[in-house]
């Protein structure tokens, strides 16, 4: 997996040239973000499996937006005991204090 910042303590990254389209959209509600608060893009690769796991505090809100999404056996978000299937173009959105995890089933090079 491969994450990077868009936002980081209140400063935007160069990861804003890839994703323009993205810190478009959130620059209007940068004076909401906690002064401490991220804007974070992980790219999932393929075969991957998180453990089980909980951010470090209830204030962060996590959204799960499934850009592209290859041929695969599963792939899948599990918070709270509950799991909801990646779709393509749909998001979703959680307390990151909540237990979470994901699987990523399909080629490794996907």
């Amino acid at each position: 997996n491969r994450e990077v910042d868009a936002v980081r303590m209140g400063d935007w990254t160069d990861a804003c040239l890839a994703v323009p389209q993205l810190c478009g959209i959130l620059r209007p509600f940068s004076k909401r973000f906690h002064a401490q608060g991220m804007a974070k893009l992980s790219h999932f690769k393929g075969s991957t499996t998180s453990h089980p796991h909980c951010g470090p505090r209830d204030s962060q809100i996590r959204m799960h937006f499934t850009l592209a999404l290859p041929a695969h056996h599963r792939a899948e978000l599990t918070v709270a005991g509950i799991t909801k299937k990646w779709q393509e173009g749909l998001s979703m959105l959680f307390d990151d204090s909540v237990e979470h995890f994901v699987v990523f089933d399909t080629a490794a090079d996907a």
